[in-house]
């Protein structure tokens, strides 16, 4: 080792090299290894003496403790320029030696032979985490077998906690509901599925976003900086950040289980935790001084802002956040709501006010408020969210300095593209953004799909062959509902024959999902557009191909019933037959067909076939094979097993899906992209 290190991670990089063993650095220790947690200083002196180095080591202690892991029973305190060493007993917190050394070889076998852990404890920062870990070790259990657990520990290691004492201390407070009282009713998997669910951003990626931080910090250069996240959850994006970084960071959350784990990790070595305390609990458990879209949190970050910048004199902003994705309720299907019922957030308000549309969006309006209410040209944003914002909405558009496609299925998700993009508060205009990972390119959408639509308005009764249902939400958002019905109640586009072939292809780009991407990263990523214009009419053979796999396929929700029959489909004397016939068949083509056929013939064995309706593949699953009876079998509790009444038709359903999917990937997909009906 060097006789003078002036950066303590050198040092403490040779340290450990030197010594020959790997530490973990769990909540942005300088490392632990077995029972023994290390800090490294350069002297006695730095960073406000022994005295606050013994104090950094106890708030290590706590974040152990409120993350619920196992705590260090040994704490060593390094100095590398000096060489002298404290060592700590974490139980007591009294100085077991004091010492030099020369190499850190004469601590190895101290370090190798210590596996003495300290009991922890439960409190208001550590009752969600140890909840947590039991839970996950012991599935299905109630909150009652927690209780005890905590009560009288047999697989955690903690103290005995005295859950009646908290409970009479809190009984006695009139103002307020206590931690544990709130806390007692969440606790099992289900607050565990709620933690998971809330703040789970795997390693590798917080890597990556840590990594855009720092290039920030550096790009910033000596200037002040702050770091600021107001979704920040359990604190999961800044667990890699440096103690250092940690200074400058402000961090904020809205529901209460998450803020106590965030405020067990991080007081003490954030600048600033919001809300300080949980004073203004709701009995969601929602923190309403923590709410980062109303109008008084606006006001309490700004004035902060206006603060700090008033003592440092150009400094910069650094916004790092994952903010949610969601709509609100009052737009979401089934939700019981509607748009009048739903109350408009200060930031919703805003944004209405400015005309900015898409302002349902929850992250869109974290992005918007970003940029239009807190950012300074040459600020800096980390942004998790999915790219819609940026590619269709057209929310903003700034200085791309570098960006990184995640998985969301790696986030406990379905498979599909979540960006994290790294901005510079810089307009500018990109028309696309190139992912330092898997190659790809995101495209921006100039121009919606729903602009290639034609609505044969003047069609008669007699020759609409299904209406095109098309709501004004999705419109709105640029997205088409590809659902046909050939019920005029609902509405829509009319579909003749003058506009079918036109209409088909805009019904497979619809089709493009995680059903049928080739790679992960194309879901959520790929969208409708219509920038191509409609070059993809010339091209006689993809008009074929979407032409019978919209026929085929299960969401063309045409039907026959007693009043009309259903003529968007195949090989039933239809209209469609009429147009098929035109085309030229090829070996493709002829394969899915005859796929179709065998399904066709099964239905009309069964005796619920109508011979006077033509059925579609809907209609077909829907009214005959989803039929189930009790063929004789039962379970264990003696009740009867219902099986599929007509499994050969279910089987060659399964054949005929699978053959579209196939169809759609190799003979269409390729073709939407080609003439921008995907980009």
């Amino acid at each position: 080792m060097k006789k003078t290190y002036i950066s303590e991670i050198e040092g403490m990089v040779d340290f450990y090299t030197e010594l020959g063993l790997t530490p973990n650095y769990d909540l942005n220790t300088d490392g632990v290894i077995n029972g023994t947690l290390i800090e490294f200083k350069k002297t006695p002196s730095v960073d406000g003496g022994i005295a606050h180095h013994k104090e950094q080591i106890k708030r290590y202690l706590k974040a152990y403790n409120s993350a619920a892991l196992d705590i260090p029973g040994i704490s060593y305190l390094i100095y590398l320029n000096t060489e002298d060493y404290i060592k700590i007993d974490n139980l007591t917190s009294k100085e077991i030696q004091r010492g030099k050394w020369r190499n850190p070889i004469e601590f190895s076998k101290d370090i190798k032979d210590n596996q003495k852990f300290i009991d922890g404890y439960i409190d208001e920062y550590s009752i969600v985490s140890y909840n947590n870990r039991y839970c996950l070790t012991h599935r299905n259990v109630t909150k009652e077998q927690v209780k005890q657990e905590f009560i009288d520990p047999k697989k955690l290691p903690i103290k005995k906690f005295d859950w009646d004492a908290q409970i009479k201390k809190e009984e006695k407070e009139t103002k307020q509901i206590g931690w544990l009282h709130f806390s007692m009713n969440l606790l099992g998997d289900k607050l565990l599925k709620k933690q998971l669910g809330a703040f789970f951003t795997p390693a590798h990626y917080v890597n990556v976003s840590t990594r855009y931080i720092r290039n920030a910090i550096k790009e910033i250069g000596d200037k002040p900086y702050l770091i600021i996240d107001r979704c920040a959850g359990t604190g999961n994006l800044e667990k890699f950040l440096s103690e250092e970084e940690l200074k400058h960071c402000v961090l904020n959350t809205f529901d209460y289980t998450e803020w106590t784990t965030l405020k067990g990790l991080y007081d003490g070595r954030v600048m600033l935790i919001i809300p300080p305390t949980h004073e203004y609990r709701d009995q969601r458990g929602l923190l309403k001084n923590g709410d980062a879209l109303s109008q008084e949190f606006h006001e309490y970050l700004s004035n902060f802002i206006h603060e700090w910048k008033l003592k440092n004199k150009d400094g910069k902003l650094i916004f790092i956040e994952n903010p949610p994705f969601a709509a609100d309720a009052g737009f979401l299907p089934n939700s019981g709501l509607v748009k009048k019922d739903v109350k408009l957030t200060y930031i919703q308000r805003l944004m209405k006010n400015k005309k900015i549309p898409n302002n349902d969006y929850l992250q869109n309006r974290f992005i918007w408020s970003a940029f239009e209410l807190y950012m300074s040209p040459g600020d800096h944003y980390i942004l998790y969210s999915p790219i819609k914002y940026w590619k269709l909405h057209h929310l903003v558009d700034k200085f791309f300095v570098e960006g990184y496609l995640t998985n969301k299925g790696d986030y406990n998700t379905g498979d599909a593209g979540l960006p994290i993009i790294h901005w510079r508060n810089e307009n500018c205009d990109n028309n696309e953004l190139k992912m330092e990972n898997e190659n790809f390119i995101i495209k921006k959408i100039n121009a919606p799909i729903q602009k290639l639509y034609i609505d044969d308005k003047n069609a008669k009764a007699k020759d609409i062959i299904a209406w095109h249902k098309c709501s004004s939400t999705d419109i709105m958002y640029g997205n088409i509902n590809t659902q046909l019905i050939n019920d005029k109640k609902y509405g829509g586009i009319k579909i003749t024959r003058k506009n079918i072939l036109n209409t088909c292809p805009l019904f497979c780009a619809g089709k493009f999902d995680r059903a049928h991407t080739i790679v992960w990263y194309e879901a959520d990523v790929v969208m409708k557009s219509s920038d191509g214009g409609n070059k993809y009419l010339s091209d006689k053979e993809f008009i074929k191909r979407c032409f019978i796999f919209t026929c085929l396929n299960i969401q063309n929700r045409c039907y026959s019933d007693k009043n009309h029959n259903n003529h968007f489909t195949l090989y039933q004397k239809t209209l469609c037959d009429g147009i098929l016939k035109k085309f030229k068949l090829d070996k493709f083509d002829k394969d899915l067909l005859n796929k179709w056929n065998e399904v066709l013939k099964e239905a009309k064995r069964c005796k619920e076939f109508k011979n006077t309706y033509k059925y579609g593949l809907c209609q077909i699953v829907k009214e005959i094979a989803s039929l189930k009876e009790w063929k004789g079998s039962v379970n264990k509790k003696g009740e009867h097993i219902m099986e599929y009444k007509y499994l050969a038709l279910v089987d060659k359903i399964k054949y005929l899906k699978k053959s579209l999917k196939t169809y759609y990937v190799s003979q269409i997909q390729p073709k939407l992209f080609k003439y921008e009906l995907l980009k």
